[in-house]
């Protein structure tokens, strides 16, 4: 079973990242931090057994990039920012070295690609 750590600060945008996950055949286990701070409160095994991380551009407190920084110096990973709303995408460079994580934009058609190729049996997806 995957691990999926989430780190949004806005609930609607929790919701969709977890209905868009629901919709998957095996769908990842989904745990959902509020800040960078409170993510980097929670116990270490929590961040280090998680598939991915991803993180919110526009957190309020310690920024998206800041946390991926700080994840990436611990060796804690693998790291992807996400720009969760069209207001933000524009400061993301797809594909972009950004702390140690790849800076994306989340949109509807990169989370379909990414369950139909977890439904096909791919171990590691690159939306």
């Amino acid at each position: 079973m995957s691990i999926v750590v989430l780190v949004e600060d806005n609930p609607v945008d929790v919701d969709l990242v977890q209905l868009a996950f629901a919709r998957a055949q095996d769908p990842p286990t989904i745990v959902v931090y509020e800040s960078a701070e409170a993510a980097l409160a929670a116990p270490p095994a929590e961040l280090e057994t998680a598939d991915v991380i991803a993180i919110d551009l526009a957190l309020p407190g310690m920024s998206g990039q800041a946390l991926a920084a700080v994840l990436h110096e611990r060796d804690i990973g693998p790291t992807l920012l996400l720009a969760m709303s069209d207001r933000h995408a524009g400061i993301l460079v797809e594909d972009v070295e950004c702390g140690g994580a790849t800076a994306k934009t989340l949109t509807a058609e990169k989370v379909d690609a990414f369950l139909a190729a977890r439904e096909a049996g791919e171990q590691r997806v690159v939306i």
